[in-house]
């Protein structure tokens, strides 16, 4: 027999049950798979250090063959013919002239630093390293204005006894003793979370955390950065992989052939940060930024390229200091050629379905990635998906009630109860 309410009751049961089993499963699949992470300061053990997996990957379209046929030839700015200043592979403009840095190139006569140049290209103040460098190989400027030398080559692959375990960053604080040559850099040592890496270009995203390019022959370009902004002191910060750019076997002329097209070996930032750019020995690759940090741009967006074409080995790429060109300069013994490109024009390249980011939003990148823990604790995951289940079981009882308003008496159909029968008074005399 179904008494008036039981249809309520069945419909509801479901709801309920359902809202429960769905904030269990939600806990379950929220919770830590065994492993947690301590806060940022403290870096992660070093067994989870050895995961590595890219969260982002970007494949920019191929050039066409108009393209690259009609790329204009550059204009030629000066001349850089100092003897000292040759095996150039990092460049930068100022406002009285250029920054440029040689790496461990045969013909750089024993003089590794950083050169500063007039507007004319001479020689007028050089900085040298207060401590031992490797393999110097790209200059950038954080967003603070200091100016930063990549010492990141590890070119010696083919024995794996000889890879670097670490690399450096050194940092100029006052961008002024540079131009007088007595600036005196501070190095920052860093490593891989996933082993050695060759890289030559350099970029400081809005927050000030380095970001390395890999040069990596296959599998595309890794980008690595740290967990915050880098610390001073002799334990090296952690590098975690947080995205991949893999460019496109161009065509564009280069001593290398379609290596040269596909490996990455410098970097730079317009000087009101509007754009970033990669380059290879051919190429160049420019993301708009249109004030979001720089490692979404390259992973999320879509670059216009600009040929390099027949550069002898191009390395060094700078914005200029008006940010309307791209300057290049190439590792060859010298003399040494700096050249201005007009970059080829792109329009927004943030997907049209992404909207921007806030201004203070942090780079989306590292955020999603496995290979970087995480910043908080995974309990905080674990109660939010609690917090769903909880109101999802609300949402069900307050079905409930609504469902017992609207059902009113029982339905015609529903079988009668038999009527409760009078209860005579009890009577002595009647047996």
């Amino acid at each position: 027999m179904r008494r008036p309410g039981s249809a309520v009751r069945t419909a509801w049961q479901p709801a309920l049950t359902g809202g429960l089993l769905t904030a269990a499963l939600l806990a379950v699949l929220a919770a830590p798979a065994g492993r947690s992470y301590p806060p940022a300061a403290t870096p992660p053990p070093q067994a989870e250090e050895s995961v590595t997996g890219p969260t982002h990957t970007a494949t920019p379209p191929p050039i066409p063959p108009e393209e690259r046929s009609a790329a204009a030839d550059p204009d030629t700015v000066c001349t850089i013919s100092d003897p000292r200043a040759v095996g150039l592979s990092g460049l930068l403009a100022t406002p009285t002239g250029y920054l440029v840095q040689n790496d461990r190139s045969p013909g750089a006569q024993g003089v590794f630093g950083v050169f500063v140049l007039d507007h004319a290209c001479a020689v007028t103040a050089t900085v040298t390293y207060p401590g031992d460098t490797i393999d110097p190989e790209d200059l950038a400027t954080a967003p603070d204005g200091t100016v930063w030398v990549a010492d990141t080559g590890d070119t010696d692959i083919t024995d794996p006894r000889r890879r670097r375990e670490t690399v450096t960053l050194w940092r100029f604080p006052d961008p002024a003793t540079i131009a007088s040559g007595t600036g005196a850099p501070e190095p920052y040592p860093l490593r891989y979370a996933d082993g050695p890496h060759n890289a030559e270009a350099l970029l400081f995203d809005h927050d000030s955390r380095p970001i390395l390019v890999t040069k990596d022959a296959t599998g595309g370009a890794g980008l690595y950065t740290t967990r915050g902004p880098l610390r001073p002191g002799p334990e090296p910060d952690v590098l975690y992989r947080v995205g991949t750019f893999q460019p496109n076997r161009s065509g564009t002329r280069n001593p290398f052939g379609s290596l040269g097209t596909e490996v990455v070996t410098g970097a730079a930032v317009a000087p009101d940060r509007s754009w970033v750019t990669l380059r290879t020995y051919a190429d160049a690759y420019t993301w708009s930024t249109a004030g979001r940090d720089l490692l979404a741009a390259v992973t999320t967006g879509t670059p216009a390229i600009t040929p390099l074409p027949d550069e002898p080995q191009g390395e060094a790429i700078a914005a200029s200091i008006d940010g309307q060109a791209l300057l290049t300069v190439s590792d060859q013994p010298g003399p040494t050629r700096l050249l201005r490109y007009t970059p080829t024009a792109w329009t927004s390249t943030w997907p049209a379905d992404t909207p921007p980011p806030p201004a203070d939003a942090g780079p989306a990148g590292p955020a999603a990635d496995p290979a970087m823990p995480s910043r908080l604790p995974h309990r905080t995951d674990l109660t939010a998906a609690v917090a769903v289940g909880l109101v999802m079981v609300s949402v069900g009882l307050l079905g409930i009630r609504l469902a017992r308003r609207r059902a009113g008496p029982a339905p015609d159909t529903a079988v009668p109860r038999p009527a409760a029968r009078r209860r005579e008074p009890y009577d002595p005399a009647v047996t």
